[in-house]
């Protein structure tokens, strides 16, 4: 069952397009409402919840139709069964009538009230396709890292490639987006992509951006890195790593179509060493077959991509697994910073 409420005040809307926020929702009673309450709380006046419920087993349909109750800017849509968090985004977009659209994770939430209000303007201002955000990795206890800024924002070329080389992140949420950069794109979410969705599309979308903004002195996006059922946390299943291997075909196969299609062997090789990174040890022999096409390739990769490398190359599966795990121990003690020189 959908819940849709048309605000009729064309004045808002003339001086406020609406921002449609999208929050895919399964299994996750216990962020719901602080990611809806981070929304709600946000200055600016014409915002639109789209909010999917997957399939969702426990309470978190129910926690948020109680904070939203009978506003006239929020709406639930029912899947009858769990299709995935790539299928859930995608029928948020298609719900969705803001001239801008935000995907925001139910088990994150926004941070400064002023975020939303901000972009927009920004936006409007330089007919922008995409406002980017700052946003902090929260580790719970372990206390949290705002992201790396970059200063190739405002060249979407050079943020393309800085994405592609995993320089900058490739994640779809703390964005702003303008929606037409979907639909004159014709980027859609692959619905067999359940792990990587975000590393399929959001190259993609930046490459076809003509105008992105920085807005990354606001702190908007509290990433959790905290919770034990997501995918992150879980690791890769067989079910999740064939996914992620088809999020990285479809960014292979996009990058071949590109200006930097000579990056393409790069591009593959920076996601070999991701997949490893992801993955049991034991199952790397089965992995090696992979883009028998590329040969290795990690000009400018960061000097901990090429020590795995390394490691890996030689035979030392066991430390080069160490080193990963040596890396994500010291994110959470607040020594991230030190693996971005």
């Amino acid at each position: 069952m959908s819940r849709r409420i048309t605000d009729n005040n064309a004045a808002l809307a003339d001086t406020n397009p609406l921002v449609s926020v999208i929050i895919p929702v399964y299994n996750v009673e216990n962020y719901i409402q602080r990611c809806i309450e981070s929304i709600l709380s946000q200055t600016y006046p014409n915002i639109e919840l789209v909010i999917i419920d997957d399939g969702t087993p426990d309470n978190s349909i129910g926690i948020a139709e109680k904070l939203l109750g009978d506003r006239k800017n929020a709406r639930i849509i029912h899947h009858g069964h769990n299709k995935g968090l790539t299928a859930a985004r995608e029928n948020g977009l298609r719900h969705a009538n803001g001239k801008y659209v935000m995907f925001v994770d139910p088990d994150d939430h926004l941070l400064d009230i002023n975020g939303i209000e901000a972009g927009v303007r920004a936006a409007e201002k330089n007919n922008a396709d995409m406002v980017v955000y700052r946003f902090q990795r929260d580790y719970g206890k372990a206390g949290a890292d705002k992201s790396h800024v970059s200063d190739c924002l405002e060249n979407p070329r050079l943020y393309f490639r800085k994405v592609i080389h995993h320089r900058m992140d490739h994640n779809l949420c703390f964005k702003l987006y303008n929606a037409s950069l979907f639909s004159n794109s014709g980027i859609t979410f692959n619905h067999g992509i359940g792990m990587g969705e975000d590393l399929a599309v959001f190259p993609k979308l930046v490459y076809h951006a003509e105008r992105i903004i920085d807005l990354t002195n606001i702190n908007l996006y509290n990433y959790n890195c905290n919770n034990p059922d997501s995918f992150t946390a879980k690791g890769l299943t067989p079910t999740a790593l064939n996914s992620l291997i088809m999020a990285i075909d479809s960014t292979v196969e996009f990058v071949k179509t590109t200006c930097y299609a000579e990056d393409v062997d790069i591009v593959v090789s920076l996601n070999r060493l991701l997949l490893l990174e992801y993955t049991d040890p034991r199952l790397w022999k089965d992995l090696s077959g992979l883009w028998p096409d590329s040969p290795w390739n990690l000009k400018g990769a960061r000097w901990q991509h090429r020590m795995f490398f390394i490691l890996y190359r030689i035979g030392l599966h066991s430390t080069a697994h160490s080193l990963v795990l040596l890396k994500r121990k010291l994110r959470r003690i607040k020594l991230f910073r030190l693996l971005k020189a």
